[in-house]
């Protein structure tokens, strides 16, 4: 009997050791973050600490502007929870924190594309059309909410076609920030075309090459008639006056190269049925391919009309019945 109450009392004792609540495990301490990013206008608790507590969302600065960064010294931070009822922080030997404010960065390319697109539209452009457009000295990116995801539109714009002056007001649905300032640029936006111009200042007669002609987009307003459609057009033509590098390049301005010069020592052929004749000739004026230039016939000491047909080369062609005669 007694054997049986010392076993049901040891069990007693056991079951009750089993029941007995573990310790409680002790959390750990808040710790200092060295750089934090916010998305509001104030900085709260648990946005410095790691494992700020109950303490969390309690504010305890303003933030840096919108896109900006700033800073704040580890022992105002200290100070800051104590006040909210932390005790202790680790700082880790962190001796400030860097505090970003996050936002949506407006670009100026952004804001480019909308102004361009608004025009094109706005003014029957048509979606090919290509505007230079640039802005007053002082423009810049804007910072607004990270949270106004809607797109940038233009609100309202004034546009000089002629002058190319533009103001113009943007905005994003859902910001404060632009509600309380809208945004608000000027500049220029002109209309371009693309057009050959001269890479270099090519002398009158000279032959143009493929490096002396290159593609660039100048103001609708000054584009020239006659303008060569393309550089291919101008290659291996000779100039009628000297151009100037950036000079439009007009077909008016182009001619055949002369192959022959007044005064030239040139092969003269006489071509006649089943025969070809060659001879030494003087020219006696300048041509190009295809011109119809006199020539001296230095052997004869005759003049004749000859077509040119390449450099230093002219030609007659006797017609059959005069060979005949």
């Amino acid at each position: 009997m007694i054997t049986r109450l010392l076993t049901f009392a040891a069990a007693l004792a056991f079951a009750g050791l089993a029941a007995a609540p573990a310790p409680a495990q002790t959390a750990p301490p808040p710790t200092l973050r060295s750089a934090v990013t916010v998305s509001s206008e104030l900085v709260r608790l648990g946005d410095l600490l790691d494992n700020a507590g109950p303490a969390a969302l309690e504010p305890v600065f303003r933030a840096p502007d919108l896109g900006t960064t700033g800073t704040v010294q580890a022992a105002r931070v200290v100070a800051a929870a104590r006040d909210k009822g932390v005790a202790v922080v680790d700082t880790k030997g962190v001796a400030e924190v860097s505090v970003t404010r996050a936002s949506r960065v407006l670009s100026l390319d952004a804001i480019k594309a909308a102004i361009t697109l608004t025009l094109i539209r706005q003014n029957g452009l048509g979606d090919d059309a290509d505007l230079a457009v640039g802005f007053d000295p002082g423009a810049r990116a804007v910072h607004i909410e990270p949270g106004a995801g809607a797109p940038l539109q233009v609100v309202s714009i004034n546009w000089n076609p002629t002058s190319g002056r533009f103001d113009a007001t943007l905005s994003v649905e859902g910001s404060s920030v632009l509600a309380r300032m809208p945004l608000r640029i000027g500049g220029q936006a002109v209309e371009t075309v693309a057009v050959p111009v001269f890479a270099r200042a090519v002398g009158r007669g000279e032959v143009v090459r493929a490096a002396d002609v290159v593609i660039d987009r100048l103001p609708r307003s000054q584009a020239v008639a006659g303008t060569i459609d393309a550089p291919a057009q101008a290659i291996g033509q000779a100039v009628r006056r000297t151009v100037r590098p950036g000079q439009p390049v007009l077909a008016g301005d182009l001619t055949k190269p002369n192959l022959v010069t007044r005064n030239d020592t040139v092969t003269l052929t006489y071509e006649v049925p089943s025969m070809v004749l060659t001879v030494r000739a003087k020219a006696l004026d300048t041509g190009a391919e295809g011109d119809s230039i006199p020539v001296l016939n230095t052997q004869s000491n005759r003049i004749v009309q000859a077509t040119v047909t390449g450099p230093g080369h002219v030609t007659v062609t006797v017609p059959a019945r005069v060979a005949l005669n």
